[in-house]
């Protein structure tokens, strides 16, 4: 389940806005590149759940990076671990409160309708998309 809208997306910018601002000023500048690459932000549900005092049972929440796929590699399990902890205080002062995971997923490209043909100009062969292996000659 994802959170949707122009309030959450404001929202979200802020959240990445101030997490940023923290860590430019402890002098963090690869974490503050890291979130410059973010491209956006949102929250989903996941299925961990937790009782609280009044035995009300509610959800945890993930913030979810979406990035260019050419990024990927600098977001590695490490890097997510450090960036975390500061996400999920800047995200409970911004009332997104039980936040405990940060998932990176790639940001899907708006197709162009001559896609096939772009993919073809890329990869310099018709028939071959990008990213796929050309299979050994017979």
């Amino acid at each position: 389940m994802t959170d949707g809208g122009t309030d959450d997306q404001d929202t979200s910018e802020r959240i990445l806005a101030q997490t940023a601002a923290l860590f430019s000023a402890r002098g963090e500048t690869g974490a503050v590149a890291l979130l410059r690459a973010v491209q956006r932000l949102e929250f989903e549900q996941t299925d961990e759940g937790f009782v609280d005092a009044t035995n009300w049972h509610d959800y945890y929440w993930a913030a979810v990076f979406y990035i260019e796929e050419v990024d990927r590699a600098a977001f590695s399990s490490q890097v997510l671990d450090h960036l975390l902890p500061t996400l999920i205080e800047v995200a409970a002062q911004n009332q997104r409160i039980d936040v405990n995971a940060l998932r990176v997923r790639p940001l899907l490209p708006d197709p162009d309708h001559n896609w096939r043909h772009a993919m073809e100009r890329l990869n310099g062969r018709p028939g071959w998309a990008v990213g796929l292996t050309t299979p050994a000659p017979n």
